[in-house]
């Protein structure tokens, strides 16, 4: 499934906001899906996690941006599926799943990203929910 049009425009709007361009922000949108919140409010989690501009994002930075977002996660130890093709989550909750080096919101049990249709083996999956 694609990635949700207004998430793009959201990200139009502030990267034009700021006069830039950013690259491999594949960790920001997924963590914008996966927490609920606006491709700016996950932007500027991620900035604050260590993460730089034009660049990908580590692990422990992208898990730093969800707290960061007001949300908490749980790491999965079983998930069916092996692939962003194939992956196959429950519909009522939110998830970020990682690649190598690739990160992927889930919602509504549906991948959110130009990966849904590839093989990319998923590594980590992270129920995400809001903090109490």
């Amino acid at each position: 499934m694609p990635l949700p049009t207004k998430l793009l425009a959201e990200r139009s709007q502030y990267l034009k906001k700021l006069n830039t361009v950013d690259t491999n922000d594949c960790s920001v949108k997924a963590v914008a899906i996966a927490c609920n919140v606006s491709y700016e409010e996950a932007h500027k989690a991620l900035e604050r996690s260590g993460r730089k501009r034009n660049k990908g994002a580590y692990k422990h930075q992208v898990l730093g941006a969800i707290g960061r977002c007001g949300c908490k996660y749980e790491a999965l130890d079983k998930w069916k599926g092996k692939t962003t093709k194939t992956l196959t989550l429950p519909r009522k909750d939110r998830y970020l799943a990682m690649t190598v080096n690739h990160a992927i919101g889930v919602q509504f049990g549906l991948v959110k990203d130009y990966s849904d249709a590839r093989n990319f083996r998923v590594q980590d999956v992270y129920k995400v929910t809001k903090k109490n």
